[in-house]
């Protein structure tokens, strides 16, 4: 990412002129079919925000062309070609293993937090409040959005890198 990202170099990256890229930043947060099922854990309700076609597309060429560059921290797994195997490789033959699990993970992450890790990797103040519209719904990272997961990752990143310090200390 960093200080070249424009929003025109970003609707380039997209495949979308500049004014096409800022009118369904305008409109995606709106772009989205909400559907409530049951936890795997069958305690409580998941809210599933399923972007619409277009604006999947969209995210989809942002993951891909954009946030797929960016480094996250290596303890960090979830994103796609990051089996379970190669998450629990690393921790093989250790005396202590340590896992985390947010609840409501993807709705704790709130858009400003999105656009701070936006701006912490370098990306410019407009082109980093587009992409906060492109990836966020009803102010949060929305869960089935083919950018969240990244996304997540690149905002935990400085607490992952804080608790290694920790660890290692």
């Amino acid at each position: 990412m960093g200080n070249i990202l424009t929003t025109e170099i970003l609707a380039t990256a997209l495949g979308l002129a500049t004014d096409q890229l800022l009118d369904l930043a305008a409109r995606a947060p709106r772009m989205y079919r909400h559907k409530r099922k049951p936890k795997k854990s069958g305690r409580g309700m998941r809210t599933i925000d399923a972007p619409l076609p277009d604006l999947k597309k969209v995210q989809r060429k942002l993951l891909d062309n954009v946030l797929a560059m960016s480094h996250t921290h290596p303890s960090l797994f979830g994103s796609k070609g990051h089996a379970i195997k190669s998450a629990v490789r690393c921790h093989t033959k250790k005396a202590v293993v340590i896992t985390m699990d947010i609840s409501d993970f993807f709705p704790s992450i709130k858009d400003f937090m999105v656009r701070r890790a936006l701006l912490s990797r370098g990306v410019p103040a407009d082109a980093a409040k587009v992409m906060t519209r492109l990836m966020t719904c009803n102010n949060h990272l929305p869960q089935g959005a083919p950018t969240s997961t990244r996304m997540a990752m690149l905002v935990l990143e400085p607490a992952a890198a804080e608790i290694e310090r920790l660890i290692a200390s």
